[in-house]
């Protein structure tokens, strides 16, 4: 990390290994560190469950402050990348109904392109999309699927038969009088 990145507070992304075995008391069974950054002592990181943020805090940096937020709860993110005199990226994260977002300076090394396709996949819930890949050369073809012949046994019943209505009282002779 250079000193002007230190200086100037941004994210620069750090070895996801490492932060797994740090949060390995903090993570649940089948939680996976996916991307980490670190901010001088501090760190913002992207599991495979949630958004976790860790705030070292006093001189020796052994307290720490954790938020934890689930994808689902995040409402809009929004990135902007970073341009020739703006050295940095920024993330905004909406959580819930807040109106301000938590925002999140990154180096303009740093993948924020990656992180955005993650925060993608985990908020709006859904694989990446990706195109097609074109047949490795050589490689045999894809086996045919089969057409299955339609079962009678998995149509409905036809309709059971409707009984006529009962006839009409007929009304009673008219009488002399």
């Amino acid at each position: 990390m250079g000193i002007l990145q230190k200086l100037a507070l941004n994210a620069t992304q750090t070895d996801t290994a490492t932060v797994q075995a740090e949060l390995a008391p903090l993570l649940i069974e089948g939680e996976h560190v996916e991307i980490a950054f670190r901010i001088i002592r501090d760190q913002i990181i992207f599991t495979n469950r949630r958004l976790i943020t860790a705030d070292k805090q006093g001189v020796t940096g052994k307290k720490v402050s954790y938020r934890s937020v689930p994808y689902d709860r995040i409402t809009q993110f929004a990135k902007e990348s970073a341009g020739v005199m703006d050295l940095d990226a920024e993330l905004k994260l909406w959580i819930g109904s807040a109106d301000i977002p938590l925002t999140f300076e990154f180096s303009k090394d740093a993948p924020i392109n990656d992180v955005y396709a993650l925060l993608s996949e985990r908020v709006l819930g859904v694989g990446a999309v990706t195109a097609p890949s074109a047949p490795t050369v050589g490689a045999p073809p894809p086996p045919a699927q089969a057409a299955v012949p339609p079962s009678s046994t998995t149509q409905p019943p036809p309709p059971a038969p409707a009984t006529p209505p009962p006839p009409a009282p007929t009304p009673p002779p008219p009488t002399a009088g």
